[in-house]
């Protein structure tokens, strides 16, 4: 009888001890709930993705228009509604053209044109620009600021419209359509009044500002012959400062002064060569030629024209 009491208060002392431990030990957690396989995703995407901070999106698009992510050397097709952070970058094609919008700002990035996002703030946009641009801000409800590529110039404005060329190279334009604009350089800054044009000529400091011109500015210099053994043509001629020429569909430099020429390449038979200038304002002016390439002709002598002396 001892023995058998003994061997149930054995067995009650060891399921008292376990209570006793189970107690004494903190609660387990319940296991976490499964997350769906898209959530899981976007957690991990979220967790490896640093903050981009502010972005501007793209808005109308024409053309062909690529962007470039920070820290990336390829180029993708851009879609209205993406995003652009700071250091990404989008260009344009031929004929093509996007708009930019953050805030109450507004970039318009021209054909054949290059726009890098530098800086993005509480209602200020500053970027760099190789070709063409124009912009808008409300008074007083936002800063835009754009640098031209290859100049420390920079243009800025607190509250109107102004376009921009840069030729990468030093040469820089900047016209006001409303309300005012400034554009710096070389440590100077000038303020550039609704319909008044600035030029950066180079690596100088910027030009006092002029009344834009009430009509485009080509003037191009054709050879007198439209008829030729040679395989190139020969074309030169003058636009306004700060003006885009396009020779047979290729950017051609203009210099401080207006100044442009080029060797077209032609083909056999018949073809027409375009002169394409566009001023600061956008405006356009054009002027072609008909030429005949046959590499079978003679020579032909250049005379002066009748009434040259």
């Amino acid at each position: 009888m001892a023995r058998g009491t003994s061997w149930r208060l054995t067995r009650w002392s060891a399921c008292g001890l376990w209570v006793a431990l189970a107690s004494a030990c903190p609660e387990s957690p319940p296991p976490p709930e499964a997350l769906p396989d898209a959530a899981v995703a976007e957690a991990q995407v979220d967790a490896g993705s640093p903050d981009r901070g502010p972005t501007a999106h793209v808005g109308e698009i024409t053309g062909s228009v690529e962007v470039r992510r920070a820290q990336r050397e390829d180029w993708t097709p851009a879609r209205t509604g993406d995003e652009l952070s700071t250091d990404d970058a989008i260009r344009t094609g031929e004929e093509a053209r996007l708009e930019i919008d953050y805030d109450n700002i507004k970039i318009r990035v021209h054909e054949r044109s290059e726009f890098k996002v530098k800086t993005l703030s509480r209602s200020q946009v500053r970027g760099r620009l190789r070709g063409q641009a124009d912009t808008e801000v409300p008074d007083g409800r936002g800063v835009v600021e754009i640098e031209a590529e290859g100049s420390d110039a920079v243009a800025r404005s607190e509250g109107g419209a102004f376009s921009m060329t840069a030729d990468g190279q030093g040469v820089v334009a900047v016209g006001t359509t409303s309300g005012w604009a400034s554009l710096s350089a070389e440590g100077e800054s000038i303020r550039i009044p609704s319909g008044m044009i600035s030029l950066v000529p180079g690596k100088g400091k910027p030009k006092k500002p002029s009344n834009a011109l009430r009509n485009v500015l080509l003037s191009v210099t054709w050879p007198e012959q439209d008829e030729t053994n040679q395989k190139t043509y020969p074309v030169s001629g003058t636009a306004a400062a700060g003006s885009r020429v396009f020779v047979a569909g290729k950017e051609i430099r203009v210099d401080e002064r207006g100044r442009f020429k080029a060797d077209v390449p032609l083909k056999q038979g018949k073809q027409k060569i375009g002169v394409v200038a566009t001023d600061v304002l956008g405006r356009k002016k054009r002027s072609d030629r008909q030429v005949l390439y046959d590499p079978t002709a003679p020579d032909v002598r250049l005379t002066r024209k009748p009434w040259s002396r």
